[in-house]
């Protein structure tokens, strides 16, 4: 009993220390940032982030070489990197912070031969992957693809995979477009085993849906052909595999005006930009061809709030003391446009991850 008492002692010591060691190098790395704007070649003016210096803006990337679109959909690591996918390479690039600066800016293809990844999601050190009508499972510490869900050469057994993620049932959600098991034209939100198994449908009947959010027990989608985004409760699956669209009062949804096109989602339960606590980040991927551009931005929503709230501006975020219009600041250059928002990310420490068209990610943290 001496014995492991004193073993369990020295036990308890080196936990300490290691405790406080993280502590440590954690503090170590906040006060390593260097102050937005010193000396910082990744620093950027534009798009503007706001004159009252909510946001210090860098970029993390800019890899032109993977085309207009680019990348598309990422997500976070365990360790704070960054995995995205670049649909018209069929590829997957681990971003990876290669100077300590706290920011990822070097690209590695950990995937390629994808048919067309459009949606990616994080949990427990593994990556679930949408590509086409395939459904992947990426085993970061083994570099193993699984392939959990793919077509039948004689019937196709799903459609397009836009969003994913892991609810706290540790099951997988996902939207799947054009489902061919239900519809040629309109989409499911399904749930699957961790492992591609026990298909489970959610809610049917859907038009387009692009991005997914989880907040609480509900989930968000974002439907961007309709410039809306819906509320939708996690209930007990239907026995049947395509239900229909869930009625009026089991859902809620946000509006936005015509040709904002609600692409991303992110929820924010951080306090690290207090104006974002609690709220849901939407990337508004922008509309084409019109004379008023609507769009091209990041906004936060305070769902506690009723549909007509007035959404907050987080990127581009005008200044109002300047006197210029929100047109006028886009058609001049200081916003996202042209590049189209594709995807809006939260790491572990509350920065926020824009991805945008042109193969371009941006990052605000604290200034």
């Amino acid at each position: 009993m001496h014995y492991m008492s004193h073993h369990r002692s020295h036990a308890s010591l080196r936990k300490a220390s290691l405790s406080l060691l993280i502590l440590l190098c954690l503090a170590a790395f906040q006060v390593s940032l260097p102050p937005c704007g010193d000396q910082r070649p990744t620093t950027l003016s534009q798009p503007w982030a706001g004159a009252d210096k909510l946001y210090c803006l860098e970029r993390v990337i800019q890899a032109g070489a993977v085309g207009a679109v680019g990348y598309f959909q990422a997500t976070l690591a365990d360790d704070g990197s960054l995995y995205a996918v670049v649909p018209y390479r069929g590829e997957v690039h681990h971003l990876l912070d290669t100077d300590a600066d706290g920011l990822p800016d070097t690209a590695r293809t950990v995937l390629n031969n994808l048919p067309f990844p459009t949606a990616i999601t994080h949990h427990n050190g593994q990556l679930w992957l949408g590509a086409g009508e395939s459904l992947y499972r990426y085993d970061i510490a083994d570099a193993t693809l699984t392939p959990l869900i793919e077509p039948s050469p004689h019937r196709l057994t799903g459609g397009i995979i836009s969003g994913l993620v892991v609810g706290a049932d540790e099951r997988l959600y996902a939207v799947m477009n054009a489902d061919r098991e239900c519809s040629s034209t309109t989409s499911t939100l399904t749930s699957f085993d961790l492992d591609g198994t026990n298909r489970q449908s959610v809610i049917g009947g859907l038009d387009y849906g692009a991005d997914l959010a989880l907040v609480g027990n509900d989930l968000w989608v974002a439907q961007p052909e309709h410039d809306q985004i819906l509320q939708v409760e996690i209930v007990p699956p239907h026995a049947e595999p395509c239900p229909p669209l869930l009625q009026a009062e089991n859902t809620a949804t946000y509006h936005f005006p015509a040709g904002s096109a609600p692409t991303a989602l992110a929820f924010y339960p951080h306090d690290t930009f207090p104006n974002l606590h609690q709220r849901l980040l939407v990337g508004l991927r922008g509309n084409t061809g019109e004379v008023v551009i609507q769009g091209y931005s990041v906004v936060a929503l305070d769902l506690a709030h009723a549909d007509g709230q007035p959404l907050e501006a987080v990127l581009p975020r005008n200044s109002p003391h300047l006197g210029i219009s929100d047109q006028k600041m886009t058609i001049q250059g200081s916003g996202i446009y042209p590049h189209h928002v594709y995807d809006v990310v939260v790491s572990a420490q509350g920065w926020v991850y824009v991805v945008v068209g042109g193969g371009n990610i941006y990052a605000l943290r604290p200034y």
